[in-house]
């Protein structure tokens, strides 16, 4: 059985490459966008990284840090609609 596939790890390799003028330093992709809500590797480590930080969540907007809607982050929202993954689901 074959999963839907959204693209979320081709998305952040592009930016990744992107931010980092095409240089590829062999981490994971948990190491270079960790989730903000998970405990490892925490906010604490998330604030010391360099500018621009790259994290990931599955918090709603509301829910990010204040900073996110004060313009001071940039959001890429990626969300799949129901109708291409029934599609999708029903071919397998």
């Amino acid at each position: 059985m074959m999963l839907c596939l959204t693209g979320t790890t081709w998305l952040q390799q592009i930016v990744w490459l992107i931010v980092n003028g095409a240089t590829d330093d062999g981490l994971n992709m948990e190491q270079r966008f960790p989730y903000i809500e998970y405990e490892y590797p925490g906010l604490s480590e998330i604030g010391k990284r360099r500018s621009p930080r790259l994290i990931k969540s599955h918090l709603p907007y509301h829910c990010l840090p204040a900073g996110v809607e004060d313009g001071h982050g940039k959001v890429n929202w990626q969300t799949y609609d129901m109708f291409t993954f029934v599609i999708m689901s029903a071919e397998q």
